[in-house]
């Protein structure tokens, strides 16, 4: 899409991120990562509809027995790392859980 390879892309989020973490964590637009605020954050919206969605992204097989038990995923047939994702309906990312 952009005339740029795969490799070069990598090197562009990488040192761009640092760049838009700051600008969004100066503008209070990132979303809550602790588990902990979660209750407090969503308090803060009462009038907002929120969307919750889940996401499964695969990983190698782990080596140690117990680590793949607990990636393991019966659903996907594969060792994945799971993700929850909490959005308004406007777009905006109020939740990341931590992968």
């Amino acid at each position: 899409m952009f005339g740029i390879g795969q490799p070069q892309a990598n090197e562009w989020v990488h040192r761009l991120s640092g760049v838009l973490n700051s600008a969004l964590g100066y503008e209070k637009h990132l979303p809550e990562r602790k588990p902990s605020r979660l209750k407090q954050v969503l308090h803060q919206c009462p009038s907002l509809e929120f969307i919750i969605d889940g996401t499964e992204r695969p990983i190698n097989r782990p080596q140690d027995s117990t680590t793949q038990q607990d990636t393991y995923s019966g659903k996907k047939k594969r060792n994945t790392i799971k993700n929850n994702v909490i959005s308004q309906r406007k777009g905006k990312v109020v939740f990341l859980s931590d992968t």
